[in-house]
């Protein structure tokens, strides 16, 4: 067996506030030596190096857009990648984490966690008032930022290889990934094309096919397989 001399990568992707930073860090919790990168971590600080709107305090001048993707600083998360290039594992975790070609190209795994607008919308207010934080600002711009998500996160949905359910416990989300993972890994090293042998076939809601890693509890994930793209739920104007 060939000893691998690069990391894993896998991107967990979603809109802001569907559970994919808490799935991350659960994730890695449980798997020694894995390394975690937060695209929330890589933007511009200079919004004249990068797309950018006015400001949303009320304060005059400009403010990094980071509802565009082109806002995140190419040369941070390649930094961030290089750090971690002896770790097993990389978990590269953000809103536009599968809306990135250079993170795409090298993913072994690209999870989207996908969450009801108005349950996301209601987690980052809270995150907000709970960290001390004026959620005002976050409110103002949800227009904007809710029309980004339907420009540049969820067409990424359909290429993810697993899909799970933000709503479902953040315990059950990790137990299931990992297991995916592990029988993914097991499997690439026998057989390449054996991984779809794995999951039970069904119906996605769409009636795309697709394959279940949620175990019994429904909705929990699935396995994307061949077939038509799956459809984005309709997301507020």
């Amino acid at each position: 067996m060939n000893q691998r001399t690069t990391p894993q990568i896998l991107l967990i992707g979603g809109g802001a506030g569907s559970g994919k930073t808490s799935l991350a860090r659960a994730l890695a919790d449980t798997m020694p030596g894995t390394a975690l990168v937060h695209l929330d971590s890589c933007y511009h600080s200079d919004p004249r190096l990068a797309p950018s709107v006015p400001r949303l305090d009320g304060h005059p001048g400009r403010m990094v857009a980071y509802s565009d993707p082109r806002a995140l600083d190419t040369a941070r998360i390649k930094a961030a990648l290089a750090e971690h290039r002896h770790a097993p594992l990389v978990i590269v975790e953000g809103t536009f984490a599968l809306a990135l070609p250079e993170l795409t190209a090298i993913a072994t795994w690209k999870v989207f966690v996908d969450t009801p607008a108005d349950i996301r919308l209601v987690r980052k207010t809270l995150r907000k008032i709970e960290e001390g934080q004026d959620p005002a600002p976050g409110l103002r711009g949800y227009t904007t930022s809710s029309r980004s998500y339907t420009r540049h996160v969820a067409p990424t949905r359909d290429q993810a290889d697993v899909i799970l359910a933000g709503t479902q416990p953040p315990a059950d989300l990790t137990n299931r990934l990992q297991a995916y993972l592990a029988a993914s890994s097991e499997s690439s090293e026998g057989d390449a094309a054996a991984p779809a042998d794995l999951h039970r076939a069904q119906q996605s809601a769409d009636g795309a096919p697709a394959m279940d890693v949620g175990g019994d509890v429904p909705g929990v994930g699935e396995h994307r397989g061949p077939g038509p793209a799956g459809r984005e739920p309709a997301q507020p104007a």
